[in-house]
């Protein structure tokens, strides 16, 4: 009787003591994500910005962010914008793009869209979509667009886009790739 008393005793000790470890992960991992130059507390994620990009707060909202390089020198906006979202555990990857580039082209936004790459890749750990492609914007500019999507949990998409003029997407591409080596998840 007495074994197994000491045995009980030390399996609650155990217990507790993986409880309390537990907490202070999950709290490290909190502070590492509030240090962070972005963060989204719903799909508890954060990643650090490329040097000087600022948020654009007027257009952003929710768990929709988007950012923009202030030393572009083109008259077309350099951007990096996140766009998190609860979706149907049925959606794939593959047709979250298709269904984002056909709402984009019935709204107007995309017109003349090539695609140039689809690859898998990535990204902290977790498969990621990447799409590059192009299309015609306002005032007849090449738009050239790198996405990443990714899903982090069954029902989440996270998009993660970068998106610029043709003749300066080489210019900025360090900057977004830089910003995504620092996504970190709770």
């Amino acid at each position: 009787m007495e074994v197994k008393k000491k045995v009980m005793i030390v399996i609650f000790i155990f217990i507790l003591a993986f409880i309390l470890y537990s907490g202070c992960i999950q709290k490290s991992k909190a502070d590492a994500i509030s240090r962070l130059a972005y963060s989204n507390r719903v799909f508890e994620f954060g990643l650090n910005l490329p040097v000087n990009w600022t948020l654009d707060e007027n257009e952003s909202c929710g768990n929709y962010a988007i950012f923009y390089c202030p030393q572009n020198e083109t008259s077309t906006p350099v951007s990096m914008s996140i766009n998190a979202s609860q979706v149907n555990s049925s959606e794939t990857l593959d047709s979250y793009f298709d269904l984002f580039i056909k709402e984009s082209k019935i709204s107007g936004k995309i017109s003349n869209y090539t695609l140039i790459s689809r690859t898998d890749r990535t990204v902290s750990g977790i498969i990621t979509y990447e799409n590059i492609y192009t299309y015609t914007g306002l005032g007849d500019y090449v738009i050239k667009v790198k996405n990443l999507l990714m899903g982090p949990k069954e029902d989440v998409i996270i998009c993660f886009q970068y998106t610029t003029p043709v003749s300066a997407y080489s210019n900025y591409e360090y900057d977004f790739e830089s910003s995504m080596f620092t996504l970190t998840f709770l």
